[in-house]
């Protein structure tokens, strides 16, 4: 191997000066900044948790709403027979109680039902 001198040298580079107000600039301003973005996410993140929590308990709350409304549509029936056994009572008030339970039942959204509750 005839022309093998070695490992190739490379040219010196001259000294990278950095300026003096780019050295100032990343001290401790820096840090601040970065513990103040932290705080900001952990806050961000925290609030968003807190809100998914309350909007499942809202939903849970509504549920059950809807569940003591069916229980009482359920008792309707019953009351009814008794109503008309025991009183003898005028049959337009079946009718519109028997209304106001198939619009309940139909009903899709909670302000349906809640409206079809409160006629």
């Amino acid at each position: 191997m005839s022309g093998d001198n070695g490992p190739v040298k490379l040219p010196k580079k001259f000294p990278v000066k950095i300026p003096q107000w780019q050295l100032e600039s990343v001290g401790p301003v820096r840090w601040v900044e970065v513990g103040l973005a932290a705080i900001l996410i952990l806050w961000l993140v925290g609030s968003f948790i807190s809100l998914q929590l309350a909007s499942g308990q809202i939903k849970k709350t509504w549920q059950e709403v809807v569940n003591l409304e069916q229980q009482r549509f359920d008792l309707l029936p019953p009351l009814k027979t008794t109503l008309q056994l025991e009183l003898g009572v005028d049959e337009s008030v079946f009718t519109s109680i028997s209304e106001a339970q198939q619009r309940w039942q139909n009903s899709d959204s909670l302000f349906e039902k809640m409206a079809a509750v409160n006629l």
